[in-house]
């Protein structure tokens, strides 16, 4: 399918706040259900649908897309005004499949913090959502056993290196946390191959100990 890239406007209808991005993925398409790739928009959109519309300001090729994409917020000067959600007019800092990112050799910002620290699905409505469309995929590489290369670079980046968390006590148990965990192993089946692989393991502890 060929790539229709373009550029989108999100209006939150309540308070009329903007936000404007651009897709440019290979294969894309103003109907591939894509919502933003911002992580303060994203989860807003989703928790309240209703509240949001999309508008397609222009479609086109991905350059051309990502140029025009700049240009809009350099006009709106939208990081500066109090009606936009865009936190950059551009400035460099777009990328997509086969151009390099802006910041390609830079180091990251420190001191960061992740907009999701200290949330969770059972706090978070927008996390819970994100976490239910995951819920029963699975990863592409199930079953899939690793090859003797792959191992071979794994071990050889872990050697040397130390554990942070070396010489620190492990997290404390308490009731509560002993009662979930317990809650969450009570009614649970052990598979005839689990109970097989137990059982040989035990054979084997024996045999060993009667031989030594």
């Amino acid at each position: 399918m060929a790539t229709k890239a373009f550029i989108y406007k999100w209006t939150h209808i309540p308070t009329q706040k903007w936000y404007i991005g651009s897709r440019t993925k290979n294969g894309c398409n103003p109907n591939d259900g894509y919502i933003c790739s911002s992580k303060l928009i994203k989860p807003m959109i989703v928790e309240n649908q209703s509240e949001w519309v999309r508008t397609i300001l222009c479609i086109g090729n991905s350059k051309d897309m990502l140029d025009l994409e700049s240009r809009y917020l350099t006009a709106l000067d939208a990081k500066n005004d109090p009606m936009s959600y865009n936190q950059h007019n551009g400035d460099g800092k777009f990328s997509t499949t086969g151009i390099p990112p802006w910041n390609k050799g830079k180091p990251g910002k420190k001191g960061r913090i992740a907009w999701n620290k200290g949330l969770s699905k059972a706090t978070n409505p927008s996390l819970a959502k994100m976490a239910k469309t995951k819920l029963g995929k699975e990863p592409s590489n199930k079953g899939v056993p690793m090859s003797e290369e792959q191992k071979k670079k794994i071990s050889e980046s872990s050697i040397g290196k130390i554990s942070p968390k070396k010489g620190l006590p492990g997290p404390k148990q308490t009731a509560e946390s002993n009662a979930k965990r317990s809650a969450t192993q009570t009614g649970r089946k052990q598979s005839p191959e689990h109970i097989a692989k137990k059982a040989a393991a035990r054979r084997a502890f024996y045999a060993n100990k009667k031989a030594a």
